[in-house]
């Protein structure tokens, strides 16, 4: 059988899979195990009924209870997940009533549910409920997303949620990456102390509320330099640390103007940056730009050296690029490169990643 073609390129889900596994077993004859299994699926889906059934009741008389984070258990509080809707649906309350999110919520809801659980079923309602006539849950969900970055961060960094973006939390989180070695040494010969606590002045929190749900799925899968998917960078540290990393080569007069303009239109997506300008600016990997030129001479040596040099700018995510033939019989060389392009392609993309795998900040 082949998967492929059975889900015809759809992400199947386990009834899916189940109702696979019994149309094959009927088909090829094995009707004893068929009846089996088709029993053992009823049974379970009946216990999974009744149990729902036992959620929904103990909801309906308030007995429902989540567990936190030190692993007390309290009862589930649908005042506290008003408060968050409130705070995320700010603008969008009559086109995303609660009443909507709760009935899609509760529906994954189960008794001793985890509080750092109930954000993440809250963001994936609002996300269910993103249609062609209603696309403002996609912003809900982004809010709520952000809400969840602010949760990890101060139990990673040991901050209240008042401390979020205070210039004491970006200096301390500043001084903690700068020792671990994940911002580059080169803000230490720039910047003083004094200016990363300025700069830390600027930042605007509620920008992180004009993101969509895509945009906090990018910081969180991409672009936040989290190692290990612990989350400390949050995405207006990102922008400013980036901005700040940009602004190095300015003149010293007029290096924090100049980072503080590139903070204001990244961080309010006026200006899109490339995607290794967002990844590796602030770190140690300084390979800023998507594109690049190479010039080739027409011997063995020179083609292997910019093979090598294309693998290695792959490593830091350039992904186009140009080779370019320094002598005169263009023609021939083009059409030699044309000839043996997907080989290129194969070694620049096998051997960086036999190597280690493509480099990440």
């Amino acid at each position: 059988m082949n998967c492929c073609v059975v889900f015809r390129g759809k992400v199947p889900t386990i009834e899916d899979i189940q109702d696979t596994v019994e149309k094959n077993l009927v088909e090829s004859g094995n009707f004893e195990v068929a009846r089996n299994y088709i029993l053992y699926r009823a049974k379970h889906a009946q216990l999974r009924a009744e149990e729902r059934i036992k959620e929904l009741e103990k909801l309906d008389k308030d007995l429902l209870r989540v567990t936190k984070r030190n692993g007390h258990s309290e009862k589930f509080s649908i005042d506290k997940l008003k408060a968050v809707w409130a705070r995320a649906a700010k603008g969008f309350e009559k086109k995303c009533p609660f009443e909507d999110l709760f009935e899609v919520f509760k529906i994954t809801l189960k008794d001793g549910i985890h509080t750092k659980d109930i954000l993440k079923q809250l963001r994936k309602a609002a996300i269910d409920l993103v249609s062609v006539e209603n696309i403002d849950w996609q912003m809900i969900a982004g809010r709520i997303y952000a809400m969840e970055f602010y949760t990890h961060a101060t139990k990673n960094r040991g901050i209240s949620f008042d401390d979020v973006y205070t210039a004491k939390a970006w200096k301390k989180h500043f001084d903690d990456y700068m020792k671990k070695g994940l911002y580059s040494k080169k803000f230490a010969e720039t910047y003083s102390d004094e200016e990363i606590l300025e700069a830390g002045e600027w930042i605007d929190k509620e920008r992180d509320f004009t993101y969509i749900y895509s945009t906090h799925l990018a910081f969180d899968r991409r672009y936040l330099l989290n190692p290990n998917k612990v989350i400390h960078e949050l995405p207006q540290e990102m922008y400013l640390a980036v901005a700040l990393f940009l602004a190095i080569p300015e003149k010293k007069e007029d290096r924090m103007r100049v980072a503080k303009e590139i903070y204001e239109v990244t961080s309010l997506q006026m200006l899109s940056l490339p995607t290794p300008t967002l990844l590796n600016a602030r770190t140690t990997f300084h390979q800023l730009s998507s594109c690049f030129k190479l010039n080739v001479d027409d011997d063995l040596r020179s083609i292997y050296h910019n093979i090598e040099n294309m693998a290695q700018l792959r490593r830091c995510a350039t992904l186009r690029g140009t080779a370019r033939r320094k002598s005169s019989n263009s023609h021939r060389f083009s059409s030699w490169v044309t000839a043996i392009a997907a080989g290129w392609a194969a070694l620049i993309t096998t051997i960086p990643n036999a190597c280690g795998n493509r480099m990440k900040p």
